[in-house]
């Protein structure tokens, strides 16, 4: 069976869905540091959300393969350490790029403007880039 860490207080549904993706997967949700640790040595896979386990805590987990990271930055995990031990790390890297590059673009207008049927006007226009992080450039 696969050990699967949840490192955030879900929403239940997350944890339903989660738990429909197989019978083969255990989901336990650790909510502080300390439940997390006491999970680790049998997790295979981490899911994160703005709690970010430490270089000690990594250590911890020889069975880890994958960290998901549930926001578009990771700069906050101990990205050696994960290197070291050979661990998978995803992350939700260009989720806010529509919504960066437009912004930036209206000339710090709201995303949505009057009128505006929805968000994404912009997003089917000709537009320049204007940065190097991923807004406004498209993804291959």
């Amino acid at each position: 069976m696969i050990q699967l860490a949840v490192y955030f207080e879900p929403p239940d549904d997350f944890i339903a869905r989660l738990g429909n993706i197989s019978n083969k997967i255990k989901i336990n949700v650790c909510t502080t540091r300390d439940n997390l640790k006491s999970c680790l040595p049998e997790t295979e896979i981490l899911v994160t959300l703005f709690s970010w386990p430490d270089a000690e805590t990594i250590k911890l987990a020889p069975r880890l393969k994958w960290i998901q990271a549930l926001t578009a930055g990771v700069d906050l995990l101990p990205l050696s350490e994960i290197r070291e031990q050979g661990i998978i790390l995803t992350c939700g890297r260009g989720i806010h790029k529509i919504y960066i590059a437009e912004y930036a673009i209206a000339g710090r207008q709201p995303p949505v403007a009057p009128g505006q049927r929805d968000s994404h006007a912009a997003y089917c226009r000709r537009l320049t880039p204007i940065s190097r992080s991923g807004a406004g450039y498209p993804q291959p």
